[in-house]
């Protein structure tokens, strides 16, 4: 039994931390009242690339760069918001998935509050923003 499983079956919760793949076939929006477009269906790195493009229409003075490179930490985050003196004051948590439950937006939230002595640390982030592909309640 892995421990993964071991864990799973105390009751104990690990939330999603990998990448989804895009669909084969875009699902069309909804038919509600208000169109819902499925963010799911373009996978986890294109929604990310999202993410930095919507942060570069709602911060235009800031310098909006993913945090995806090979071999780098990402300390809870997926996208970057840079002010005038090159710090990281507004960081997004992309998160892409079909289903969310609420809880594992704590395992997120402490995900990236763990590093706030150590990599965050005098870095003036002043908003951490968590994006996710469905809608919350």
């Amino acid at each position: 039994m892995t421990k993964q499983h071991q864990n799973r079956s105390k009751g104990e919760h690990i939330p999603r931390r990998y990448d989804t793949p895009p669909a084969e076939t875009i699902t069309p929006p909804s038919v509600h009242r208000h169109p819902v477009l499925p963010l799911v269906d373009i996978g986890s790195r294109k929604f990310e690339e999202l993410c930095r493009d919507i942060m570069r229409q709602v911060y235009p003075d800031h310098r909006i760069a993913l945090k995806r490179r090979s071999g780098q930490d990402q300390f809870g985050v997926d996208v970057e918001g840079f002010d005038e003196l090159q710090n990281p004051v507004t960081v997004v948590s992309a998160k892409c998935y079909k289903h969310i439950p609420a809880w594992e937006f704590r395992a997120w939230i402490e995900d990236f509050t763990k590093h706030l002595e150590g990599h965050w640390k005098g870095k003036s982030v002043k908003e951490f923003i968590i994006a996710v592909s469905v809608e919350a309640k």
